[in-house]
């Protein structure tokens, strides 16, 4: 056996290890389970692709092909892990759809595993129909671009409710998804050598390079910073990178404050926190920490906490709760709802009879 194949093999098996230590954390929380699924899935099929290296040298996806299966996985996996990241838990029966279309790829594809075990002789003719050679590989790569562009809207959500620069630091959670994009430019150049007609061993090994930079920078990651295993959020009180004066912090705060009484800006429906910041001449990464450490809430927190004070103020005066939603600047009223009984125990109408 070569080296690369031995070299692939073992990373394979160092990611099954990295997917169960993930899974054995006593913290262990939704998002690792997530990251501990997807880089199993790596692992495996580095490891069915080494397998198939050793096995046969005719043209297919790999012993059990279970990589193309896998492809339709990867990014529903990884989307899910950051929203769970963030909100700590997510509802499975409101995401089904991003696994159904592995679920029909994997119907079509059991036909190839019995194949394989069976009859290998006709491998070669499946794999040269036009719906494996091209048109699963295309839908693949189109599944990895998708998740590939939601990721990003969903970091870029992040940084603004966080103010914290992710993608343009060497923020841990930036590198996954810097390692993410790099085995999705690995898997575009393993795809189209299959369209082409050019798939080789060289374009496999750009495909499981792929999964090793992933398994990888993971790895890397869980030894340089606990917050990977541990689940730590995005935000902290400490803003190591941006620290503020005590002094100033403080009195821009007191200034905020009054604003806020005076001004009442909460009242605007559509209070971004960039507008706020600039009323203020403040940054808005420098807002938010003023917030998160005299509030020690973030930056919607703080607004709704005005909005429902003066919807209490206001409750006596105005008799329609949409109304008084608005007034006090919330949307819709099922936001003013929950909001208000957060604080209050209460709904606006009971609040109101009592």
């Amino acid at each position: 056996m070569s080296f690369w194949p031995l070299f692939f093999f073992a990373v394979g098996f160092q990611g099954v290890f990295l997917a169960v230590i993930l899974f054995a954390q006593r913290r262990s929380n939704q998002a690792n389970i997530y990251l501990a699924l997807l880089i199993l899935l790596f692992s495996v099929s580095t490891i069915d692709t080494v397998i198939f290296w050793i096995t046969c040298e005719c043209d297919s996806p790999g012993w059990l092909g279970l990589s193309l299966i896998f492809t339709f996985l990867y990014g529903p996996l990884f989307y899910l892990y950051l929203i769970a990241f963030d909100k700590r838990e997510v509802s499975l029966k409101g995401r089904w759809k991003d696994f159904l279309p592995a679920l029909i790829v994997l119907a079509w594809h059991a036909q190839y595993i019995i194949l394989r075990l069976t009859k290998p002789q006709l491998i070669s003719e499946w794999n040269s129909s036009l719906f494996s050679s091209y048109l699963l590989p295309l839908a693949g790569l189109g599944s990895l671009l998708f998740y590939a562009y939601c990721v990003y809207k969903f970091i870029l959500r992040l940084e603004k409710k966080h103010a914290t620069e992710i993608l343009k630091s060497w923020h841990w959670l930036g590198l996954i998804f810097k390692a993410y994009l790099f085995f999705v430019l690995f898997h575009f150049i393993y795809f189209a050598s299959i369209a082409l007609g050019k798939s080789t061993r060289l374009s496999d090994t750009a495909i499981v390079l792929g999964y090793s930079i992933f398994i990888y920078s993971i790895g890397y990651l869980a030894l340089k910073t606990s917050k990977l295993l541990n689940g730590i959020k995005v935000s902290t009180n400490k803003y190591q990178s941006t620290s503020l004066p005590q002094s100033f912090s403080r009195s821009m705060f007191e200034k905020l404050e009054a604003h806020m009484r005076l001004n009442k800006p909460y009242k605007q429906n559509e209070i971004k926190l960039a507008v706020l910041a600039e009323e203020l001449s403040l940054a808005p990464y420098q807002l938010s920490q003023i917030i998160n450490e005299h509030a020690n809430r973030n930056f919607a927190e703080y607004i709704n906490v005005y909005r429902v004070d003066e919807a209490i103020a206001l409750i006596s005066q105005i008799d329609r709760v949409n109304e008084l939603a608005f007034e006090v600047g919330f949307n819709n009223r099922t936001s003013f709802n929950r909001e208000f009984k957060k604080r209050t125990g209460l709904t606006p109408t009971e609040f109101k009879k009592r």
